[in-house]
């Protein structure tokens, strides 16, 4: 199981030691006169390591294509931690002959949501046995992620889980819904649009997402800052929530002293929690109108504090030393 480049999903992945060219991907993979996959990615420190979608994701694709929409992969919504700790697995009264994974979060809406519950232990899937690593036997030999007997389903179908509750074993069946990137946290990949920002006294607000990640090269996973790597992985809460950043400082002298704040995830306004980008927004335009200090608290427990008057005063001069056209640039937000 392998995070696919563009996705940033984990499907079934072949790793291969034929090289992979850049412009290669999408090419097909062939062995003894049939395809076997298709070319997806390599590794870029070593030489002659490629990656290729193996044909069970293949024929997944094509079975969903045969109604003539396209799906995608379900998702269950769970997030789950391995019961490898003795004492974790004492806990939940599991017995010392079964293995299973602890449900510690359910994403609201999801698929499980409702059906399974935190601290549920997930002991199989479909039948799968799930050893307390997280991982079900693939065929002899190999083992793979618990999630693949999920992804392998389509959209709509059921997946049997055998859970653990409360000292009692059950079934339970979850109809599977969409797995799609809106899910995650982070924003993923996009193309021909224009980045989401807010500049607040020289401080430019912004979603995280793996465009901006991926300033940091190819090795963004291993050079990027701990405080947003410890979000790519993260799924939302509620449905439009955003992790917003500070992604730049302007140098001024509205923001002195807070140069150490790059790269810190902002969580309240004035005390009150907000979903994403465009709510901070609205906020900050109603705070500036009403020329009320600004406090913006970090995940940290750093704070902000900027003035109204000294924002509004910098903010013309801030916008023609970097070049910058607008000082905003939020979706959905007309009257920004």
């Amino acid at each position: 199981m392998t995070n696919y480049t563009h996705s940033w999903s984990s499907f079934l992945t072949l790793q291969i030691d034929a090289a992979i060219n850049s412009g290669n991907s999408g090419g097909p993979v062939i062995r003894d006169g049939k395809i076997i996959g298709v070319a997806m990615q390599s590794m870029l420190d070593a030489e002659n390591i490629g990656y290729i979608i193996p044909t069970p994701i293949i024929e997944h694709f094509l079975t969903d294509l045969q109604d003539g929409v396209y799906n995608g992969f379900p998702s269950d919504g769970v997030i789950i931690q391995s019961l490898e700790n003795t004492s974790l697995r004492k806990s939940t009264g599991l017995p010392i002959n079964e293995t299973g994974i602890y449900i510690n979060q359910i994403i609201p809406g999801a698929s499980a949501d409702k059906l399974l519950h935190v601290g549920d232990v997930i002991m199989e899937i479909d039948g799968h046995p799930i050893a307390n690593d997280g991982s079900v036997l693939l065929r002899t030999g190999l083992r793979v992620d618990s999630d693949h007997y999920v992804v392998t389903h389509q959209v709509g179908e059921k997946a049997r889980f055998t859970i653990w509750r409360e000292g009692d074993k059950q079934e339970i069946e979850v109809p599977l819904t969409s797995r799609g990137i809106e899910d995650s946290l982070i924003i993923h990949p996009e193309y021909d649009v224009a980045p989401e920002y807010y500049i607040l006294g020289g401080l430019v607000l912004m979603p995280l997402s793996l465009n901006y990640l991926f300033t940091w090269g190819d090795e963004w996973a291993t050079n990027a800052p701990i405080s947003l790597l410890k979000v790519v992985l993260q799924d939302k809460k509620v449905a439009n929530e955003q992790a917003v950043i500070i992604g730049g400082v302007l140098t001024s002298k509205v923001n002195a002293g807070y140069e150490d704040i790059l790269h810190s995830r902002v969580v309240k306004i004035n005390g009150q929690s907000f979903a994403g980008l465009l709510e901070l927004a609205s906020r900050l335009e109603s705070l500036l109108a009403k020329r009320d200090l600004i406090t913006l608290e970090m995940e940290n427990h750093s704070i902000i504090v900027v003035s109204p008057k000294e924002h509004l005063e910098s903010e013309a001069g801030l916008l023609e030393i970097y070049g910058i056209s607008k000082p905003k640039n939020v979706v959905g937000a007309a009257l920004l």
